[in-house]
């Protein structure tokens, strides 16, 4: 007997109108490249101007109304040979209007480092004896902002990180194309 009330309810709740949220999810990539700042790894002497690395990003993101979640890549490298890299997912809050994007965002990243004394090894070890770069990995906490300007589907603008851990916390800002569907 109790059975029937619950079937019809049930019937009735399944039947009822379902409302769709109306808001549009944007989703866009992006990459970049530019200066950025590596500290002393143990046997490095920082520059004057505090830049001392190029840096470069990748970088996918999604948005649903003011909700941002983006995954990344970004690494921040020294001529001398030194880097450090991440892998990180990073949620946030974005807006902006027509013709511009705004949003910041924090998260959690693996970190790789790479100490490497004899330089050079992306050109074939030119900078003196060859040896094995050391190598560490740890987890670190990224942040990042983005600004651009856009149009329908492409944007260029600054796509800023840093990333906070305790083996060679790095950030960079990079002049970034972006491709997509845009807010």
């Amino acid at each position: 007997m109790l059975s029937r009330p619950w079937l019809l309810l049930s019937v009735v709740l399944l039947a009822a109108p379902v409302q769709v949220d109306a808001q549009p999810i944007n989703a866009w990539i992006g990459a970049g490249v530019g200066p950025g700042v590596l500290p002393d790894l143990p046997e490095r002497e920082q520059s004057e101007d505090g830049l001392s690395a190029l840096t470069g990003a990748l970088f996918a993101s999604i948005e649903r109304g003011r909700a941002v979640l983006t995954l990344r890549s970004a690494v921040a490298a020294e001529y001398a040979g030194d880097q450090a890299y991440d892998a990180g997912v990073l949620v946030g809050v974005g807006g902006g209007g027509p013709m511009r994007h705004l949003s910041i965002g924090a998260g959690i990243a693996l970190v790789g480092v790479v100490s490497d004394d004899d330089g050079l090894r992306l050109l074939g070890g030119l900078g003196g004896v060859d040896r094995p770069p050391d190598r560490t990995t740890t987890l670190g906490l990224p942040f990042e902002v983005q600004a651009f300007v856009k149009g329908r589907h492409v944007g260029l603008g600054l796509y800023g990180f840093v990333n906070l851990n305790r083996e060679a916390s790095f950030g960079g800002v990079t002049l970034a194309l972006v491709l997509g569907r845009m807010p």
